[in-house]
């Protein structure tokens, strides 16, 4: 049953809803908030749902089944023939003493049951998450495809990490690096990227996210669709944002200044790199040495006496190394020569 059909009584009896009120955390408020933006006719029935799990008498307990309660009987039985055997050595013990006894322990035994079950029920997630980690190492690319069949292309250096199956009601994976996503449309289930600082979601779009940890900025460009962007933190100076991306636009946010804006970009250079065409567009220097130290797999060697201030543009598809070195030599003022792995960088 999806969320929008709950009654009052449903959302009594959701496991991810209970946890959400009882042992809440930043995903579960950004889902059941966006939620109930998204419903706001259910808000009357989350309000009282959450009063009623909140209150002293409220109470989700074990329910014992028939085997169970006979099991409860039957010791209970145990008992009472070993209370009668002492019953002869005891003179003047009341009758009423033994089913007193029994009732004690019929209370006690079911209270120990629900309040262990609701320990382990509401203590513990619904179900134990079991976590798929993929890594594009430098030099690679990898394609993926996730449980609700949208698809993911990892460029070099990065990380992504998502659950084995998307049952809850919301698709969350978490990236380190460069992916492009095409995600499979889902109303009900929104599809949430965490790349540190900022959270993207999506319904069901195409889009690029940079997040690599040394870099100073995060950046989500969208193809197609809309996509929204906000930042999880919040400075003495900066409140936390939410920008609305259409095709075409790009959200940066400088992770220095925790402060995020929307820019108009040309995506086709943005995407460059899924096509395996690398693409420099008046690139300075520390452009050209991050993306081909990423591509390549290689380390850049450059003296510290040697200040690079040019810029480069062209585009090389499927083309090794060597020949795009020979093209920044024909153009630069500085000699760009391969050992090793190891471009080294002199003065002509």
């Amino acid at each position: 049953m999806k969320y929008k059909e709950y009654q009052l009584e449903d959302f009594l009896e959701d496991e991810y809803f209970i946890s959400w009120v009882k042992y809440p955390t930043k995903e579960k408020d950004y889902f059941w908030e966006t939620w109930l933006d998204k419903h706001p006719g259910k808000s009357k029935e989350v309000a009282l749902a959450k009063e009623i799990i909140n209150s002293a008498t409220y109470q989700h307990t074990f329910q014992p089944t028939e085997q169970e309660f006979l099991e409860v009987l039957e010791n209970i039985h145990r008992k009472k023939k070993s209370l009668r055997w002492g019953r002869r050595n005891v003179t003047g013990q009341p009758l009423q003493r033994l089913y007193r006894y029994a009732a004690v322990l019929v209370m006690l035994i079911i209270a120990g049951l629900g309040y262990w079950y609701m320990l382990s029920r509401l203590g513990e997630p619904p179900h134990k998450s079991v976590y798929v980690r993929k890594e594009a190492l430098a030099g690679q690319k990898i394609e993926l495809t996730l449980p609700d069949d949208s698809k993911v292309k990892l460029n070099s250096e990065t990380k992504l990490r998502y659950l084995q199956s998307f049952d809850h009601s919301i698709r969350e994976v978490y990236l380190e690096g460069e992916a492009y996503f095409d995600v499979t449309r889902d109303e009900e289930r929104p599809f949430v990227i965490h790349t540190g600082e900022i959270q993207t979601k999506v319904l069901g779009t195409s889009f690029n996210i940079q997040a690599y940890p040394e870099e100073s900025e995060i950046q989500v460009a969208v193809r197609t669709g809309k996509v929204q962007v906000h930042n999880k933190v919040e400075t003495q100076h900066q409140r936390k944002t939410s920008l609305i991306l259409h095709p075409n636009e790009m959200a940066v946010y400088h992770k220095q200044q925790a402060s995020i804006q929307k820019t108009k970009v040309d995506i086709r250079k943005i995407l460059a790199w899924k096509d395996n065409l690398v693409l420099f567009k008046d690139a300075d220097f520390p452009e050209i040495k991050s993306i081909l130290e990423r591509w390549y797999n290689v380390q850049f060697i450059v003296p510290q006496d040697l200040k690079v201030t040019e810029e480069f543009s062209g585009s090389f598809y499927n083309t090794p190394l060597e020949e795009v070195l020979d093209a920044l030599n024909y153009t630069s003022t500085y000699h760009y020569s391969l050992k090793d792995h190891r471009v080294i960088l002199t003065q002509k």
